[in-house]
Order: structure tokens, then sequence, then C-alpha cells
């Protein structure tokens, strides 16, 4: 749909995460060249590369749809071009833009910008592609799937959202979450808590994003011992790193050996979750993912039609050798 000539457009500018230097030469010559440039979140570091910022109407905000009408009539009122500014990337989280390019796209001009999200891979060390990552609104009705595995940023955090999901929480959505408070931003900040006490977390804001890895199935055993530990670590007896936790599954299995009882097998299960935990890993979507593989052997053995009572030791295990690399 056209509504303006060429020399009208709406020009719509990533900025970035708000340091000069991460903005593209290009942006700051169009926010900085005199245009009339209306910002899209006026409280964000980006806004400051702006020369003369202007404030949408108040009385538009939340409302996507009417404020593309107003950028449009905007458009057509004046000689120069209407400038959308929007901290960021404008093709991620921004329902103004999505607004704006599903109506008028023959009219508008995207100058991108880096993401929020980028600089948050980067802080996490997470690949969102290997790990399937989802980019979810804490106010949609996605956020009732958060517990189906895939892990999922959480973003435009409101009072109401933040109090929803720790409800959801104790329902049982499960998990530990990763507060991502101003990414790429002087005083970013990264913390990582239970999901279970999300409210008590001080100073989250709209510019506040939520990273919740894959979560564990709620109501397992292996999921009350991740809340466990969570909390004896913050009582002071959790794992130090990563080496501490492998070094107390291997004293466990010392110990089951010593003295083979079921208390012992469940002290060699509960050392595993912790290494599991430190390696952001669902230890019930990895216990399922070994279930899987093992009778995926077996079914390939079988399938093999060998009579396995008469075969000897040293065929068996060449079968299921066969079986690992069919199968993995």
């Amino acid at each position: 749909m056209t509504l303006m000539n060429t020399e009208r457009p709406i020009i719509i500018v990533g900025l970035g995460p708000g340091q000069e230097e991460a903005a593209s030469r290009r942006a700051l010559e169009v926010v900085r060249g005199g245009f009339r440039v209306y910002v899209a979140a006026p409280g964000h570091l980006a806004t400051s590369l702006v020369g003369e910022p202007r404030a949408l109407p108040e009385g538009l905000s939340g409302d996507p749809t009417a404020i593309a009408r107003f950028l449009v009539d905007k458009a057509w009122d004046g000689e120069l071009p209407v400038v959308l500014a929007v901290p960021g990337s404008p093709f991620v989280a921004e329902p103004i833009v999505s607004r704006l390019l599903s109506l008028y796209s023959d009219d508008i001009r995207v100058i991108p910008g880096v993401s929020f999200l980028d600089t948050l891979w980067g802080s996490l060390g997470v690949d969102p592609f290997q790990n399937g990552v989802r980019l979810v609104p804490a106010d949609s009705a996605q956020v009732q799937t958060l517990g189906s595995g895939r892990p999922a940023v959480i973003t435009d955090l409101t009072a109401a959202s933040v109090a929803r999901l720790a409800a959801l929480a104790k329902e049982g959505l499960p998990g530990e979450v990763v507060v991502a408070h101003h990414v790429g931003q002087p005083d970013e900040s990264l913390l990582r808590v239970p999901l279970t006490e999300l409210g008590e977390v001080g100073g989250l804001d709209e510019y506040t994003s939520l990273f919740l890895p894959r979560a564990t199935v709620a109501g397992s055993t292996l999921a009350e011992a991740v809340s466990a530990q969570h909390r004896g670590t913050r009582m002071g007896y959790g794992m130090a790193d990563l080496e501490a936790a492998f070094a107390d599954v291997e004293a466990e299995v010392l110990e089951a050996r010593e003295e083979p009882s079921e208390s012992e097998v469940g002290d060699i299960l509960f050392a595993a979750v912790q290494v599991s935990r430190l390696l952001q890993v669902d230890p019930d979507r990895a216990l399922r993912g070994a279930v899987g593989r093992f009778t995926g052997r077996l079914d390939y053995i079988n399938g093999l039609g060998e009579n396995l009572a008469a075969c000897s030791p040293e065929q068996l295990r060449r079968f299921w050798a066969e079986a690992k690399r069919q199968g993995g």
C-alpha cells in the first residue's frame, strides 16, 4: 500500500544499544540531519544520539496502529522525511515498526542497527540458532508455553508481567532465569535467580529482558533436585564450579562402591543433577535423550535378526558398537 511519494518517506533508524560507536554512520547522519525525528523509547540511552528528538503523543502509547497512522500523517504534512528512531534493531521486538512495515512498506526506508540480542548472546555465551531460542513478549499468550523445553528470551517486562511469571513458576513453570538488565549499556548486569524469586529482584524495567534456559519438567524428582540445589547455593552450600561438581560425582561413586545402598545411589543421581545445572542442561531432557538412545540401539540390534542368546560377549559388543555408529 502506497500513501506518499518518494520525496516524503518514513525512515526507520536502528540506533543500537546506545553508545555512539555502536551506531552506524548512516544512522547518525539521519538522526542528526535536521529531519523530524520521533523516538520510540525516550527513556532509553540511545535517544541521546538524536539531535532533536520528538516524543510520540502520549495518548497513542501502546497502540502500534495509531502510531503508524500518526507518522504517516506527519509525513504528508511536511517537506522533510519523518524519522522513527528506535533503540537496537528495528526488526527485533519493535511492534510499531512491524505495523508500519505491514501497512506502508513501499514508503519506508529502514536503516538497521545492532540488536540488544546480539550483545546478549555474547554475554551469555549462547548460540541462539543451535539452541533454538525463542523471543517471547512477556504479556503474550506464548508465556504459557515456556515450560516446553526450548530456551527463551522474554522481553517487554512490566510489573504485571513479572508478577505473572513468578506466579506461573509457583504453579509449575520451573527453572532458573538470567535477568539481563540494560544489555549493551554502561550499567549492564546479568543476575541468575530462581524464577520463583523473580518478583524479589529490584530495578526491573522495560529495558530488562529475561533468559530462560531449557526448563526442567515441572513435578519431576529431577526438578525438585534442581530447586533444592538452588536453595543450597543461596545458603552457601552449592558447588563452587563445574570442576567441583564433577569431583563430587566421583566421590559419591566411590562411596557407593564401598557401601552399595539406595541412599548412595540417590547421592550419585543428585550429584549428577548438580553437573547438569551448572552446564545449564535440563536433566529431564538429558535423561530422556539417554533413554531414547539406549532403546534405539536395542531396536537396531533386534532388527539384525540375530539369535542374541547364542552370541558370544564379543559379538554382543560388536553389535552394540555398530548400533552406536548407526544411531548415535
